[in-house]
């Protein structure tokens, strides 16, 4: 450093200034004291390499302006340059200006649906005690409906169905109590039954859709071309059977979705339509008259429909 250096050229200087003679007793001023002086002003005009070497390395003026106009601009959390102040506020950059596209599968649709229907055993019942029907059954039948419903977007959809089972073969056997010698008359009608319910389901969210509902309703029930054959050939006619019910369902399945409106449906319900009742009729032998009462009359429903969503 300059300082160190000027202190130790003094220092210098003075040792050689005491050691020169004094002959006369008196310090006077002498060629030794010139090569002090030139010491001490080499010494304090000599600038340290150190300080040479920082100085260079320090930008001038014009330098320091010039860094100065490249420095880049502060940048803010999303990547953009922010501009300099000049006293507006900036305008804020979101990364969400795009809302997301709505998902929501609320809105009204509406459903086909066709399947097979497969009646459990009725029973027939005789209004006056003569004569007894035996083994019934109704074969199975070709169902289909149609309906208009809402989904509320969520868990829940409901709609308002109109089913109709087509004419399904009802067989059975009567005791022909004014046969000679006895036997049994075969009993065939045609039942076909329309049904009209408001549903509701629980069903989870997805493209994959399992769910399980119920409903309740009305039905309407026919059983028509009514013909007995005796034991012996003689065929003869019945009334025909009719009669309007309460009528439920339970229901479970599974929708699919395959576009963004349209959802395939696959299903089993069940349908309790209810009974219908013959006008009067004759009944085993000796004149007898009664009516004849299908009960129990209900479906197990294998079902695939369609349903299409107006968003």
């Amino acid at each position: 450093m300059p300082s160190s250096r000027l202190a130790s050229s003094i220092i210098i200087a003075l040792s050689l200034t005491l050691a020169a003679p004094a002959a006369a007793g008196t310090l006077s001023v002498g060629p030794d004291d010139d090569v002090v002086a030139r010491a001490i002003a080499e010494a304090g005009a000599a600038p340290d390499a150190e300080d040479a070497a920082l100085q260079a390395a320090l930008p001038t003026d014009d330098e320091a302006s010039t860094i100065e106009a490249a420095e880049p601009t502060e940048t803010a959390a999303t990547g953009g340059p922010v501009p300099a102040d000049d006293g507006q506020a900036p305008e804020l950059v979101h990364d969400d200006d795009i809302l997301p596209e709505d998902t929501s599968r609320a809105g009204v649709y509406v459903r086909g649906d066709v399947g097979a229907a497969l009646f459990a055993t009725p029973s027939v019942r005789l209004s006056a005690p003569v004569g007894r029907f035996r083994s019934p059954s109704i074969d199975p039948a070709i169902t289909f409906g149609a309906g208009v419903g809402y989904d509320f977007g969520g868990w829940l959809r409901t709609d308002a169905t109109l089913d109709a089972v087509g004419g399904a073969r009802f067989s059975a056997r009567s005791v022909c109590a004014g046969c000679a010698g006895g036997g049994f008359t075969r009993e065939r009608a045609d039942v076909s039954a329309l049904a009209a319910l408001l549903n509701a389901y629980l069903e989870l969210d997805g493209p994959i859709r399992p769910y399980v509902g119920g409903g309740i309703g009305v039905s309407r029930i026919e059983a028509t071309d009514w013909r007995t054959t005796r034991p012996d050939g003689r065929t003869g006619k019945r009334p025909d059977a009719e009669g309007w019910n309460f009528a439920w369902a339970l229901a479970a399945g599974i929708g699919v979705d395959v576009a963004d409106t349209v959802t395939l449906d696959a299903g089993y319900r069940y349908l309790a339509l209810g009974s219908a009742e013959t006008g009067r009729t004759a009944v085993g032998g000796g004149g007898g008259r009664g009516r004849v009462k299908l009960e129990d009359i209900a479906v197990h429903q294998l079902r695939l429909g369609v349903r299409v969503r107006f968003p």
